[in-house]
């Protein structure tokens, strides 16, 4: 038997797991948050483009009738 035991790297080995594991967990949680943003940009796009076409076609009706009622009146 030697007296040179082998090096331990145990502790810094679970440090650097605990500070690996920590650094994906953020990344994880950021990348999720990024994601839920866009997606709701992406939802309110869509509801404020539906809602333009629901009143261009409402204008549209309005003006149509305006014009027969400036026709039937004129």
């Amino acid at each position: 038997m030697s007296n040179s035991s082998p090096k331990r790297y145990g502790f810094r080995v679970f440090i650097g797991s605990c500070i690996f594991s920590a650094l994906t967990i953020g990344f994880v949680l950021y990348d999720e948050h990024r994601q839920s943003t866009r997606r709701q940009v992406s939802v309110q796009n869509r509801l404020q483009s539906i809602q333009q076409k629901e009143n261009m076609k409402e204008y549209e009706e309005q003006r149509k009738k305006y014009e027969e009622y400036k026709t039937a009146n004129s």
